[in-house]
C-alpha cells in the first residue's frame, strides 16, 4: 500500500466481461485498497505441486480450465502490479508454496509481454 494516492490505469479486454469473476461491488472501491498480489484461496499448499503465475484476464481462461479438469495440485496466483514489484508479498508465496513449480504464463510470445521484466527480477520462476 502506498502512503499517497495514485491513478490506476486499467487496460481491459472486453473479453472479460463474461467472466462472472471480474466484476466488483461497490464496497470493493470504496473500502481496502489495491491488491498487488492475488493468493489462490481454495489451494491447499501441502497438494500443491504447480504454481502457475499470471496476470490480467489470462487468470480466469486458466481457472476456467482447472476448474474443467478437476486439477486440484495446481495453484493459480495473479500479479496485479508488475512495477514496482511487490517483492514481499511475493517471497511469502514462494513459502507457502516451496514444494511446487512455478511457471509465468502469458499469451504473448516469449520476447514480448512482461516475461523479459519478470525473467531479470524474480529468479524462482520457470519459463
Amino acid at each position: 500500500s502506498w502512503p499517497f494516492r495514485k491513478p490506476l490505469i486499467n487496460f481491459s479486454p472486453k473479453a472479460n466481461l463474461r467472466f462472472p469473476g471480474t466484476y466488483s461491488e461497490v464496497a470493493d472501491f470504496t473500502s481496502g485498497g489495491f491488491k498487488e498480489v492475488y493468493d489462490d484461496a481454495g489451494a491447499n499448499p501441502s497438494e500443491i505441486t504447480k504454481v502457475l503465475f499470471c496476470s490480467g484476464k489470462l487468470y480466469f481462461e486458466l481457472e476456467e480450465r482447472r476448474k474443467a479438469d478437476n486439477r486440484n495440485d495446481i495453484a493459480i496466483i495473479r500479479l496485479e502490479q508488475l512495477y514496482p514489484l511487490p517483492q514481499a508479498q511475493l517471497d511469502t508465496l514462494y513459502e507457502k508454496y516451496n514444494k511446487a513449480i512455478w511457471y509465468w504464463v502469458q499469451e504473448e510470445p516469449l520476447n514480448m509481454g512482461a516475461a523479459a521484466f519478470l525473467r531479470m527480477n524474480l529468479q524462482n520462476i520457470n519459463f
